[in-house]
């Protein structure tokens, strides 16, 4: 499903693979398919450089300015670089690609797939305070995010502007969920937001619709709905390693709150996950334990939404909105 609009292969940004990259263009001058992937490589360079250079000036001798932290950076940044750049959200590969078509390339290929995420999950690094960013490396997906597509063609998506709109929205389900579960519903929230980037890195569907999988669940055997393909980024042995996954589609977010609560119940591994539903901490610590994410820090991040601010301040302004109608 995605290997047939997958970008050319990542070359690093090294001499050799621009070498590369000009050959390929030079060879397919007129191909349409081929110049907008060279155009979205060189996108994603620029974006990169760019990232790089701001987060050079913020730096300030913290004690996370580190070789290790800027090695893990660099590896978020080139994510976003690729996402931004695969989405078209600049334009820049459409004029590229169309100058060295010499005004060719002007439409975009057909896109049969897309994605995010965090990161299950989409690796998105969150604060050392709270994380408000992009959805973590979850054992499930990393979410990738979606592909591009005429502003015209794309059906109606549901949108979250803020984090206020995420939570007035999903509150109902996530009480409902919470409650067959003996949970207190924030923390659903908490874990939705993470994998979910607050409503702005759900998975889209190969339509560039929404996949309202708000957990990012994947699909295996078992799963016998609707899958959308994406590629994610997972830890294999501490490393981040970038793979395809394929993942769950539901009609609606309700049923996304109902299949998070099924998958948990079905699965031997989380059992001893559900005896802890009266501590969000215990509960959430057992979960990952069980294998929920990959991420091995993915607790903490979780609960790290689950106390901060944002989500009790949405929480709160939700609450007033609606004793104000």
């Amino acid at each position: 499903m995605v290997q047939s609009t997958a970008l050319l292969p990542f070359y690093g940004y090294s001499k050799n693979g621009f070498a590369e990259l000009r050959q390929t263009a030079r060879q397919d001058s007129r191909d349409p398919d081929t110049l907008r992937r060279v155009g979205t490589q060189f996108e994603s360079f620029l974006i990169q450089t760019m990232l790089k250079s701001m987060r050079e000036a913020g730096q300030g001798g913290g004690l996370l300015d580190n070789k290790q932290v800027d090695f893990y950076q660099g590896l978020f940044d080139q994510q976003i670089a690729f996402e931004i750049a695969r989405h078209g959200s600049l334009g820049l590969a459409d004029r590229i690609a169309a100058q060295l078509g010499n005004g060719t390339a002007t439409e975009k290929p057909p896109v049969t797939t897309q994605n995010l995420a965090p990161p299950r999950r989409q690796v998105k690094q969150p604060s050392p305070i709270e994380f408000n960013g992009p959805p973590a490396f979850s054992r499930f997906e990393t979410i990738e995010k979606p592909s591009i597509a005429e502003p015209d063609a794309l059906p109606t998506f549901p949108h979250f502007e803020t984090a206020e709109d995420f939570v007035q929205t999903l509150w109902p389900e996530a009480q409902r969920a919470a409650q067959s579960l003996g949970l207190d519903p924030r923390l659903l929230l908490a874990q939705a937001a993470l994998e979910t980037g607050w409503g702005k890195q759900i998975i889209r569907t190969e339509a560039h619709g929404s996949s309202h999988n708000l957990f990012n669940i994947k699909a295996d055997s078992r799963w016998e709905g609707p899958v959308t393909q994406v590629s994610t980024l997972e830890y294999r042995q501490g490393v981040a390693v970038r793979e395809q996954a394929r993942f769950r589609s539901y009609e609606s977010f309700g049923e996304s709150f109902n299949d998070y609560v099924a998958f948990l119940r079905q699965q031997p591994r989380y059992h001893h996950a559900l005896t802890q539903t009266h501590s969000a901490i215990d509960f959430m610590h057992s979960l990952a334990e069980a294998g929920y994410a990959t991420d091995p820090a993915y607790a903490d991040k979780v609960l790290r939404v689950f106390k901060g601010a944002t989500l009790n301040q949405a929480l709160e302004k939700s609450r007033m909105a609606v004793a104000g109608r």
